[in-house]
């Protein structure tokens, strides 16, 4: 079921990130518009602000976080077959209608997005938390790649409104697993009713969530609470810092490449080996998760990581050339996805009870704004100094980060706030 959910929810966003930009630039559209397309994204860094509401019920929280996740695929369905037909005309003045509905799009993925993570975490036992998020990892960059490479590929056969009438059918039919996981929900429910009808179910309780306090003031009363718990300071620094690094190194490397005379087919097929070397370490990521356990993971792929990226400054230099090159950047995406697999895990430790959406959307913002920002900037570091400055520059962030890491690990043994999800391995 899971699967099939963030499968969905790469579909559009591979679409929408490696597809239409190529589209649109063989439809004629400018770059500047097209460079647009990257603020559509914005839903997905400021979904922490209605993260709070996905949460908010009066029933049985599983069963309404399940109709948010209809509701929202079945939406970007809908907008996908809007878009199709909005797409249908390549002038110009009638581009506003197209990025309307792309920015509904991603709002539709990351609401989604948003209830699927509260019901994977709150649905999950500590000991499954690594293969949840293999799960998620994995499924994710599946759709992205069929969503953008794939789509892409099939240019040569259908037409692109086809492609987005297809997509749209698809992620209906990826609604089957939850269905049939609503309907057995629906039975137990039943059966529970039937055995005790004076005993609430324990997903019916009501959530803390229904007092009548307007929307900014519970957005923060939310998050508020949720800062203040006293285990969180030290993990916080390990959330922003943990992938810098990485964001930091992995942005520059196809520009890097180009400087260094590779041609834009070799790239794409490098590209493509370490996406799936990349999955193969997400999928690696949940079984090794279970084994050494949260902390242990951290460490030893966040180490693996740091390694990695900073394996680039030999490519920098101009010292590894070929295969090798090959080599080093399969190792790159294999340790990120490792290291994703470890990081969200850890994020979903730190959620509370009930407020599994909120908590962990909050994080997975606060992580990209502050990767993001970095990767915004490696640009401009290698432009004013050089590659090999930058990927020096990794090496002592990385450095950073472990250290922070080490220090949450040692740490984290003097809080016991919830020994059902913190405890040391």
């Amino acid at each position: 079921m899971f699967a099939a959910l963030y499968f969905a929810q790469g579909l559009p966003s591979g679409l929408i990130a490696h597809a239409l930009p190529a589209v649109l630039r063989d439809m004629g559209t400018s770059l500047a518009l097209i460079g647009f397309l990257k603020l559509l994204a914005l839903p997905w860094l400021f979904k922490f602000l209605w993260a709070p509401f996905v949460d908010r019920s009066k029933g049985n929280l599983t069963r309404a976080r399940c109709r948010w996740i209809v509701s929202m695929q079945i939406s970007s369905a809908i907008t996908l077959v809007a878009l199709a037909w909005a797409l249908s005309t390549n002038s110009a003045e009638s581009f506003i209608l197209p990025l309307l509905l792309i920015l509904l799009i991603n709002t539709f993925c990351a609401t989604q997005d948003i209830a699927t993570d509260s019901l994977a975490v709150s649905l999950s036992s500590k000991g499954a938390l690594g293969m949840i998020n293999s799960i998620q990892v994995s499924g994710y960059k599946i759709g992205m790649i069929v969503g953008g490479s794939g789509c892409l590929l099939l240019l040569g056969v259908l037409s692109w409104q086809s492609i987005l009438l297809a997509i749209a059918a698809v992620l209906i039919i990826l609604l089957v697993p939850l269905y049939l996981f609503m309907r057995g929900e629906a039975q137990a429910h039943k059966a529970a009713v039937t055995l005790s009808s004076s005993d609430r179910s324990p997903d019916e309780a009501v959530s803390p969530h229904d007092d009548n306090q307007n929307s900014l003031k519970f957005i923060y009363s939310t998050y508020r609470r949720f800062f203040a718990q006293s285990n969180l300071g030290v993990w916080l620094w390990v959330l922003v810092t943990y992938k810098i690094a990485d964001s930091l190194g992995s942005t520059m490397l196809k520009p890097m490449l180009v400087d260094q005379h590779w041609s834009l087919a070799d790239i794409g097929e490098l590209t493509l080996y370490s996406s799936l070397v990349g999955l193969v370490g997400a999928a690696l990521a949940g079984i090794l998760f279970t084994r050494i356990g949260r902390f242990h993971s951290l460490v030893w792929f966040g180490l693996l990581q740091m390694l990695s990226v900073g394996a680039f400054y030999f490519i920098s230099t101009g010292t590894v050339t070929g295969s090798l090159i090959t080599w080093l950047v399969c190792f790159e995406q294999f340790s990120d996805g490792l290291s994703t697999v470890a990081l969200f895990a850890c994020m979903m430790a730190h959620c509370r009870e009930s407020h599994e959406g909120a908590d962990y959307t909050v994080q997975a913002s606060l992580q990209i704004v502050l990767a993001g920002i970095f990767g915004a900037a490696s640009g401009l570091i290698a432009q004013t100094m050089s590659y090999q400055s930058l990927y020096v520059l990794c090496c002592v962030v990385g450095v950073v980060a472990m250290m922070l890491v080490l220090r949450y690990v040692a740490s984290a043994g003097r809080f016991v706030v919830d020994e059902k999800k913190i405890e040391l391995s």
